[in-house]
């Protein structure tokens, strides 16, 4: 209130004075209210998703653990069909009395040798592992990936609306000032000037709020970057376009079908627990020992080779391991089914989102906010000149406001649902 009355001293050069400070004040925060920060140019982290998305590629601990695995089957895989090591044996015989013609000692380097492309089996199988181990690092990518794209949408959308708010601070400082000056001069009421307080004050509360979602997106982007949650980052600059027009539907789907890496993995899983069953299935097929090497008696040295067979007489075993290879093989199946029904319903409604993000944007960004902008100079007219109230003009401000902040809402829509298909197809649509 004290600061009302402080404007009672004035008479007619206050009156005189209103209306220019009133459209000098408000007709400039209404055109930085609608216009987005301007690029820096920067180019560290956050400036833009891109920028994020690279350092994640050096800094991410879980991509490197995705690529030790794969390096990990990979050495597995080199040596899957190597031979098991050799059997090294020495025997000797010693007879008891005047029968020295009959000691002997024979050593052998015995080696076993599975027959019937059980070794095959097995390098496929080790294969079809690495290729499961390829396709989880490209899925483990495309899931960081999606989230950082995510976050950063949402850190840009704090940062804009951070923005916004500044101006609408600004405005809302500057109304009260104005109401106080038309109230000093006996030509508003002492109700606009508290709601004019009132709207600083309201601006103000958003600001912390908005300052809150701020700080939580940037420490998530850290997060993802393995980096401490308050290390800087740079002013989000812009978000990435959107495709324009939308994909169809049918060629997402099979770029879905050739490229998603859950199905390129879940599919090599398949193979590999295939050439398991195959593998079970030739456990009934005998495997041979070869044996080879010197051998002495009384003096002289020979050679001596064995042949040994494995006779699949533990039948319960044979059978239970196939038994186990046939219901490994079902559910590895039965789990690329559901994924891919999963993955393809994913897309479907992705795809809808964006369509629905891209034509509402559109719709706000090239109709609604001029219109509102329009409204907001209207108001702001009438009322410099006597004929509005002020709270027309607050409320011509609010919806401006609310509007860009929806829009905004509809750019992280848009932005999430195109990371999604992003992580589905394994690529930009």
């Amino acid at each position: 209130m004290k600061r009302l009355l402080l404007w009672n001293s004035g008479g007619a050069q206050r009156h005189h004075f209103t209306a220019p400070l009133l459209i000098i004040l408000l007709a400039a925060g209404a055109t930085s209210l609608q216009a987005n920060a301007q690029e820096t140019g920067a180019s560290q982290i956050g400036a833009t998703v891109e920028s994020v998305l690279d350092a994640a590629r050096y800094l991410s601990p879980n991509l490197r653990a995705a690529a030790l695995s794969t390096s990990a089957a990979s050495a597995r895989a080199d040596r899957a069909d190597a031979l098991d090591d050799p059997t090294l044996s020495a025997q000797t015989m010693q007879v008891p009395g005047n029968r020295a013609s009959m000691d002997q000692t024979t050593i052998l380097l015995q080696q076993d040798i599975p027959l019937w492309g059980k070794l095959g089996l097995r390098k496929s199988a080790a294969l079809a592992t690495l290729d499961a181990a390829r396709g989880e690092e490209a899925a483990t990518a495309a899931e960081l990936n999606e989230k950082i794209e995510v976050t950063f949408a949402s850190y840009y959308k704090a940062s804009k609306a951070l923005a916004i708010n500044t101006d609408v601070a600004r405005i809302s400082t500057d109304m009260a000032k104005v109401a106080a000056s038309r109230y000093g001069q006996a030509v508003g009421s002492q109700a606009d000037g508290l709601a004019a307080q009132a709207e600083v004050t309201r601006a103000s509360i958003e600001r912390v709020r908005l300052k809150r979602e701020l700080s939580i997106a940037a420490a998530q982007l850290n997060g993802l970057l393995a980096r401490s949650p308050d290390a800087p980052l740079a002013e989000p600059e812009r978000l990435r376009d959107l495709p324009h027009p939308v994909p169809g539907i049918n060629a997402l789907l099979d770029r879905l079908r050739s490229a998603n890496p859950d199905l390129l993995a879940q599919d090599a899983r398949v193979r590999s627990a295939e050439a398991q069953r195959d593998l079970a299935e030739k456990a009934w097929y005998p495997d041979i020992t070869l044996g080879a090497g010197p051998q002495t008696n009384y003096g002289s040295i020979g050679y001596a080779a064995t042949v040994g067979i494995k006779i699949p007489l533990q039948r319960g075993a044979k059978e239970s391991a196939e038994e186990e290879a046939d219901a490994n093989l079902g559910a590895e199946q039965a789990r690329l089914a559901g994924r891919s029904a999963e993955v393809e319903s994913e897309l479907s409604q992705a795809l809808a989102a964006l369509s629905a993000a891209e034509e509402i944007g559109l719709a706000r960004r090239e109709q609604l906010v001029p219109q509102l902008n329009a409204a907001y100079k209207s108001s702001l007219a009438e009322y410099a000149n006597g004929r509005g109230d002020l709270t027309m003009t607050l409320d011509a401000v609010h919806r401006l406001h609310d509007t860009q902040i929806d829009l905004l809402d509809t750019d992280v829509e848009g932005q999430v649902a195109l990371a999604m298909i992003e992580r589905l197809i394994g690529g930009r649509p």
